[in-house]
């Protein structure tokens, strides 16, 4: 059940952050894969799909690790849709999921996302930061711990991350879902993809 203060918070201001999104079990297993995924796995060229976009000139800098469709984060894209219907009323239906690794030095210009995103959720799931990294939604910044989903309309609000400052790493999943009965949106279900799980 969501509670009424984020979703007249969403509805307000288009963004909220909501604590504790998935059960601590599904946290302890995201932190083991994502550091074997990221910390351990030492072979990236073979394992990182990057989109042609990334490599002309991404929205993050430096250049870092991503992941389109890793196989955990799209399970967490279907996992958190009847929480994100719940908060919006909307009949939601997934798109994509991305996962990024961040570390000290790393930033996140301001934008607004593709049609793809129409409605958008990033979570810190595996992080040793000691302090939050703030995002800004519009300006405003969002502090936001492990676990914490921050929802927002992604094609509308704007959003950016200064400079990572602390010595560390997140991995940030960024989880996406459109509304299907929207005409101008419903050809991005499953981002053109046969269905969830698929790269292109």
């Amino acid at each position: 059940m969501i509670e009424n203060k984020y979703i007249n918070e969403y509805n307000k201001k288009g963004y909220t952050c909501i604590p504790e999104i998935f059960e601590e079990e599904s946290i302890r297993l995201a932190t083991n894969y994502y550091n074997i995924k990221f910390n351990i796995i030492q072979d990236y060229s073979i394992s990182c799909k990057r989109d042609t976009a990334s490599k002309q000139g991404d929205i993050v800098g430096p250049l870092n690790e991503q992941y389109y469709a890793d196989p955990l984060a799209e399970s967490f894209l279907v996992e958190l849709l009847p929480v994100y219907r719940a908060l919006t009323g909307k009949n939601l239906e997934p798109t994509y999921s991305f996962c990024r690794y961040y570390t000290k030095g790393h930033w996140l210009g301001e934008h607004s996302d593709r049609p793809s995103c129409q409605y958008s959720c990033t979570i810190p799931i595996a992080s040793n930061l000691e302090k939050p990294w703030i995002m800004y939604a519009d300006d405003e910044p969002i502090s936001s711990e492990l676990n914490d989903g921050i929802f927002y309309k992604g094609c509308e609000v704007k959003h950016r991350r200064d400079v990572l400052l602390e010595d560390g790493y997140q991995v940030q999943l960024h989880l996406h879902y459109i509304d299907a009965d929207d005409e101008a949106y419903r050809e991005y279900i499953f981002d053109k993809r046969p269905g969830v799980g698929y790269y292109k």
